[in-house]
């Protein structure tokens, strides 16, 4: 199968901000400052790919990914990172031409002095944010005729994760099965999972394809750790 290339997931070096006490709108306002400049550096560590021959297990959070998924198998690994903590893991519906990559890595980083939680829940949500215009950017920088076709939220894959994500379909042209064809992109983002992780799906399919029901059960179908709650 020929899946898409992979174009990253939003994760980006940002100054990490402070929340304190009585800072309601004074954190608002710093968290969109240091996140929302035009110059957004990425990681200078080289993307490793790895061969892995069982099941392979994202060190920093045990995230398991197996070899195979019903109908999916995994199709690459990739370490964005020297640590480790940022990595990708494909899988591929070859008989459908369905190609998925699971993203786990760092939420922005927030440190809290004192503050209600109702503070450091809004802080968050600006930075989820900021990580999801990211996303649906890279997307349409990669792929200039893509159209946004669907903005909604989405339920957590997980029992271990209360929170909702957020889901954003696109179609545009891409080279699926060796030609290129119309098809349907979707992003899905959940925020702070272990008050610490992002974990993010990004699955292209052909355009004629529903997908919706072979996505759903990769989903479920992949247990998130017990430390990624939220």
């Amino acid at each position: 199968m020929c899946a898409l290339p992979e174009t990253g997931h939003g994760s980006i070096a940002r100054p990490e901000p402070v929340v304190g006490e009585a800072m309601r709108y004074a954190v608002i306002g710093l968290t969109l400052l240091l996140t929302g400049c035009g110059s957004q550096a990425q990681s200078p560590d080289e993307p490793k790919r790895l061969t892995v021959a069982d099941t392979y297990t994202h060190s920093a959070t045990g995230f398991k990914f197996p070899r195979s998924v019903g109908k999916f198998k995994r199709s690459a690994i990739t370490e964005y990172n020297q640590e480790k903590t940022d990595v990708g893991v494909g899988y591929d519906n070859v008989a459908a031409h369905m190609a998925v990559t699971v993203y786990v890595y760092p939420a922005p980083p927030l440190t809290s002095i004192g503050s209600p939680q109702a503070v450091i829940d809004d802080a968050r949500n600006h930075l989820c944010t900021q990580a999801w215009e990211g996303i649906k950017a890279e997307i349409v920088q990669a792929h200039p005729d893509a159209e946004l076709i669907a903005l909604e939220n989405i339920g957590s894959p997980s029992p271990v994760y209360n929170k909702v994500g957020r889901k954003a379909v696109f179609r545009f042209s891409g080279n699926l099965g060796g030609q290129t064809q119309p098809v349907h992109s979707e992003a899905d983002l959940f925020c702070y999972a272990g008050g610490r992780w992002l974990v993010s799906y990004r699955t292209t399919t052909p355009e004629a394809f529903d997908y919706r029901s072979d996505l759903d059960t990769l989903m479920h179908s992949l247990q998130w750790p017990s430390g990624l709650t939220g």
